[in-house]
């Protein structure tokens, strides 16, 4: 029987739940034609293992190794009874163990998964928001109490075995008046590695009323004990994504609004304290829906510079989960490669311990959200594509 310990946080109680670890054998299966090297896992399949939907996927390997596949577990819609759920793996995505419930609330919901792993500590940080039940993006209210959303942040020092009670970081990282909702990511945050705040913790995040969302940033330089947050981009980004360029700024890339069916994009030039806009990208084309950025590469290891990008790349339709590789800092995506060809929505990039790329995403026959499917490629892939129209 697994282990169940009930924590109080202000007038919400949270059940955490911590099952005995076990991993199970996966049926690898090839994707694609011509000898396509992908290799896919269904994790999460809508009606099974106790919850009628699931989603918003984050990806995350640990210094360890390890990788942590996390997602909301759905009763209903965007804000209904959502528990936050992880499956691990030891072995690089081969095989993965049973379906653990880290977060739990008998009516509220908890959304927006966020994570990091600490470079120097090893210590896994997920951030996420709170809503009460009855309330939604739309209903929450500014401030710090009552129908308001919060931002919570749990961490786990065994690479998500147990993880600590969680602790409301709202008031560090939520104006007080004017901001209703507010959401972390999704998908995963970042540690700077250059410049003089090399070190700092660095969260992608927009805030409301709805309809009027900003993207910004928050962010803490002592481990994650306090936080601040940045000045606003651009109005109408949200759900965003941020990495570290060579040069020591930071690129944003978020959902769009203001200029529908193109990824948006801001920069900072001082650490994400503030943001001017980057215009939009017309070569990374989106049905307005959530995207993955990450640095696979750095030639701070002695590796060139690679970003990695995936998205449904289609202008008004969930479809075609598409990665995209980027040797220039995100100015030019010479490289691409097709995942899905039929329904298809947030997803997550890893770079997982041997080197190859994994990549967690919502996908299915009928509709974009059957299944969260788990695939792995090696970066060789991607990189041959770089020569095909």
């Amino acid at each position: 029987m697994p282990n169940q310990m009930l924590l109080t946080l202000g007038l919400t109680s949270i059940l955490m739940v911590h099952p005995s670890l076990s991993t199970g054998d996966v049926t690898l299966t090839s994707l694609g034609e011509g000898g396509s090297p992908t290799k896919e896992t269904l994790l999460f399949r809508a009606g099974e293992e106790g919850y009628p939907a699931y989603r918003i996927p984050s990806l995350l390997t640990t210094k360890a190794g390890v990788v942590l596949a996390f997602c909301e577990a759905r009763q209903g819609g965007d804000h209904s009874h959502n528990d936050l759920v992880l499956k691990r793996s030891d072995d690089g995505g081969c095989t993965w163990g049973p379906l653990r419930v880290i977060v739990r609330h008998p009516k509220d919901a908890f959304n927006n998964p966020t994570a990091i792993c600490l470079r120097e500590s090893g210590r896994v940080l997920l951030l996420f928001e709170h809503y009460p039940d009855g309330t939604g993006e739309r209903k929450v209210v500014p401030g710090y109490e009552g129908k308001v959303v919060k931002t919570l942040l749990i961490y786990s020092d065994d690479d998500g075995f147990t993880w600590s009670k969680p602790r409301d970081i709202s008031r560090q990282v939520k104006q007080e008046t004017i901001w209703t909702s507010l959401c972390s990511g999704e998908g995963v945050a970042i540690q700077l590695r250059r410049g003089p705040h090399a070190g700092r913790i660095v969260v992608p995040a927009n805030h409301g009323p709805h309809d009027l969302w900003y993207a910004f940033c928050y962010f803490s330089d002592d481990g994650g004990r306090n936080w601040k947050f940045s000045g606003n981009t651009q109005q109408l980004l949200n759900e965003c994504q941020v990495v570290e360029r060579i040069d020591g700024s930071l690129l944003l890339n978020a959902r769009n609004y203001a200029q529908r069916g193109f990824r948006g994009l801001a920069i900072s030039r001082d650490s994400g304290l503030n943001w001017e806009s980057g215009g939009h990208d017309k070569t990374l084309i989106e049905p307005t829906c959530q995207a993955s950025l990450i640095r696979f590469s750095d030639p701070l290891d002695s590796e060139p510079s690679r970003l990695l990008f995936s998205n449904p790349a289609h202008q008004t339709k969930r479809i075609r989960m598409t990665v995209r590789l980027s040797y220039d800092e995100g100015k030019t995506w010479p490289a691409q490669q097709l995942l899905h060809e039929g329904p298809s929505a947030y997803s997550c990039l890893t770079r997982l311990p041997d080197g190859d790329v994994g990549i967690l995403f919502e996908a299915g026959r009928e509709g974009p959200y059957e299944t969260i499917r788990f695939v792995r490629f090696p970066i060789t892939w991607l990189e041959a594509a770089a020569d095909k129209p």
